[in-house]
């Protein structure tokens, strides 16, 4: 979040930008400010290019990753936060 509020963009900017660099594709900033973020939430959506959606579905197909998992992996690794992968059939429960 903060990242965001530094840069004067959307979380959704970040979270692209991170996403291309990783994958090699270009990402285009959306060019909105930052509005702040409903942090009380567990979902978050981003805007990507179908191209940058591609390499990240086929990344979870060679990983057996979840799409949702590689996201989060991908933004784990560049904060240097930790990440546990979560593998497609495996569900987490929530209590």
């Amino acid at each position: 979040f903060e990242e965001a509020v530094r840069r004067e963009v959307t979380m959704s900017d970040v979270v692209g930008s991170v996403l291309g660099e990783r994958f090699g594709v270009p990402y285009v900033l959306s060019g909105e400010k930052s509005i702040g973020v409903d942090l009380d939430g567990d979902q978050f959506r981003i805007r990507i290019p179908s191209a940058l959606g591609q390499k990240i579905w086929r990344e979870s197909r060679k990983t057996g990753e979840t799409e949702s998992s590689v996201v989060l992996g991908t933004i784990a690794a560049h904060f240097d936060l930790l990440h546990e992968p979560v593998k497609k059939g495996r569900r987490r429960v929530v209590a």
